[in-house]
């Protein structure tokens, strides 16, 4: 019963602060695939801009000596994605696309190849629409947008710059056009950089995408993206510390309880004990020891099963777990710690006990 407090108090803090370091390797191997030198801008992240970069600023941007690739993402207002066969909605927003295949990872084909030949039934859609097409094939499943079918011929890898685009479909900005009438124009845009360059290109960009300044364009980098991701991180880390520290306070709470109880109970027993010459110091030790090995043993315990939960989440997730094993060791040190600072006042009160008190008692 004393073990339980700090082994639930240490299982909770080594268990979360693992599933936070685990989480945050994972997204740090999305930013990878996606790649660190990729520069995000947007008149209006998330594909809600309410006015559109002009339809040249791709080639502006692209014509910059320290740009690789560029992929631009429009609008296509007023339709969605639905299902041939019952017509249930399956992509909530429906985007032009320009290079956006070759530039962001897309399971199966490209759309860009397929809309340059004049296919205009060509879509790519988001994980999260391929995952509510029935019976999904790459190259075979229809949907429907508007009055037109459309062939899905990839799906869009789902990355944290990306994820707002995991219930959406891309379609080719020629069928966007010819299909729907969509004014040209780009919400956002993803720009690959040569990395030396990456400072010099990222102050120029808004800029040239946007010479007038309407409408502003916003540039991030993937590592602003990452520094923020990782400031959150540290933010939860440190209030599941103090949650940690109050749950072992607690912890200590319940021991003292407990041996308090115990001193009560076992009154006789340390009569006896001080009646055939076992000093006081010593029976005030036994005690303290009782407090400290339940302690130590409930926080070990707590421990070893947060660091078998964390490795089994990650195996899960498919990505190597990260253990802070420093941490492990000083919560467990720390509630033992605890635990004989809370056994220390009922182990003061056994000490006190008088043998002729309890054994006339008796």
């Amino acid at each position: 019963m004393m073990a339980l407090g700090p082994l639930l108090a240490v299982l909770m803090t080594v268990g979360a602060i693992g599933f936070v370091n685990n989480s945050r390797n994972s997204i740090r191997a999305e930013f990878d695939r996606l790649g660190r030198n990729v520069v995000l801008m947007g008149s209006g992240f998330d594909g809600t801009a309410a006015t559109l970069m002009d339809v040249e600023a791709v080639e502006r941007v692209d014509a910059l000596a320290t740009v690789d690739r560029v992929a631009a993402v429009g609008v296509v207002l007023g339709q969605v994605a639905r299902t041939r066969a019952d017509g249930q909605i399956i992509g909530e927003r429906v985007f032009s696309a320009r290079g956006v295949t070759d530039l962001l990872a897309v399971e199966g084909q490209g759309l860009d190849r397929a809309d340059e030949a004049n296919a205009l039934t060509r879509a790519v859609v988001g994980t999260e629409v391929a995952s509510r097409i029935p019976n999904f094939r790459a190259g075979r499943s229809l949907i429907v947008i508007g009055s037109h079918r459309f062939v899905v011929v990839g799906v869009l890898e789902s990355t944290p710059p990306t994820r707002h685009f995991d219930t959406g479909v891309f379609i080719g900005t020629g069928s966007a056009h010819e299909l729907f009438a969509t004014d040209p124009g780009w919400a956002e845009m993803f720009v690959s950089v040569e990395p030396d360059a990456m400072d010099a290109t990222v102050s120029l960009l808004g800029t040239v995408a946007s010479p007038s300044g309407t409408p502003p364009v916003a540039v991030r980098t993937i590592g602003s993206l990452m520094s923020a991701q990782v400031a959150v991180d540290q933010t939860l880390q440190r209030t599941i510390l103090i949650l940690g520290a109050l749950a072992v306070a607690i912890g200590a709470v319940g021991i003292a309880n407990v041996m308090a109880i115990s001193v009560v109970q076992r009154r006789s027993e340390i009569g006896v004990m001080q009646a055939i010459g076992h000093p006081r110091q010593a029976i005030a030790a036994q005690f303290v020891i009782e407090g400290g090995v339940a302690a130590l043993t409930g926080a070990a315990v707590g421990a070893l099963a947060a660091t078998a939960m964390v490795e089994s989440a990650a195996r899960l997730g498919g990505h190597p777990a990260i253990h802070d094993h420093r941490l492990a060791a000083m919560s467990v040190l720390l509630a033992g710690a605890t635990g004989v600072v809370a056994a220390a006042l009922p182990a003061r009160a056994a000490a006190r006990i008088e043998p002729a008190v309890t054994l006339r008692a008796d």
